[in-house]
């Protein structure tokens, strides 16, 4: 997961957030907060914060709406 996550946050580095979205996406559901979940958690939340910039985008939006979803329901 970390490396999916990882992955996704260079993603938006390099202007590219529809991709990072992707892998995130398919990160969440195999995502277990309960074996490691605060690292993973701030990764999350890193991406999200990065992320930002692009919130005028629909998908980056509902991406970081999942990811506060999985988040809070820890």
């Amino acid at each position: 997961m970390f490396d999916l996550i990882g992955l996704a946050r260079a993603h938006l580095i390099t202007g590219e957030p529809d991709r990072g979205c992707e892998l995130v996406t398919e990160a969440l559901p195999r995502i277990d907060l309960g074996d490691a979940g605060g690292r993973v958690a701030r990764k999350l939340g890193d991406w999200s914060r990065e992320a930002s910039r692009y919130a005028d985008m629909p998908a980056v939006r509902e991406t970081q709406d999942q990811v506060r979803e999985l988040v809070s329901a820890s």
